[in-house]
């Protein structure tokens, strides 16, 4: 199997159909992503296809892993939404509403809206996409420790959020875990992946 790294430098040196195929490998890990921090499915999809984009056109050397490079352009586009920047038809992204009302732990996306930014893509990083703490402090250009540091106040806001003094799992880590992300059921689905 082509790597991601050598699916971006062919793509680059002309071969266009190496575009779809990077896309079909990482599409609905992107959208996850971006819809647990937004719970917006039309938001999630706007800057999922803004990374894509920043990948193709790009001028980074990919050498290192490419999983870090690619949660590192969601960070930046994330940072950049968050922050009031324009999307990537260089109008500005509604901020959508998210429901709040996390309190018996059914309502991730409302739990995860109670945590401030810089917090809520640290778990969704770690939680719902499987970063080590090692990676996330790559992606998000921090280091190792206060990545720790700020997940452990995440899931302390969280563990007050609904309510308990204790773990959220048996594991001691919030009830994210799992590696899926919001993907599935009732969930909406990426563009161009509707069944």
């Amino acid at each position: 199997m082509t790597s991601d790294s050598d699916l971006i430098a062919a793509y680059r040196r002309g071969d266009r159909s190496a575009c779809p195929r990077l896309i079909r490998r990482h599409h609905v890990a992107v959208f996850n992503l971006f819809y647990s921090l937004m719970g917006s499915d039309s938001t999630a999809n706007a800057l999922t296809r803004q990374v894509f984009i920043r990948l193709f056109t790009g001028r980074d050397d990919i050498a290192r892993s490419f999983a870090v490079h690619l949660y590192r352009t969601c960070h930046v586009c994330w940072t950049e939404y968050v922050n009031g920047s324009a999307g990537p038809d260089g109008r500005a992204l509604p901020f959508p509403q998210m429901d709040s009302t996390a309190h018996d732990g059914q309502d991730v996306i409302g739990l995860l809206s109670s945590l401030p930014h810089e917090l809520r893509v640290l778990v969704v990083l770690r939680e719902m996409n499987g970063l080590s703490y090692s990676d996330i402090a790559r992606v998000v250009d921090i280091p190792d420790e206060t990545v720790k540091r700020r997940m452990q106040e995440a899931y302390r806001c969280m563990r007050l959020r609904l309510g308990t003094g204790g773990p959220l799992n048996a594991a001691g880590n919030t009830a994210l875990a799992g590696g899926t992300g919001p993907q599935g059921g009732a969930t909406p689905q990426p563009e161009g992946q509707q069944g």
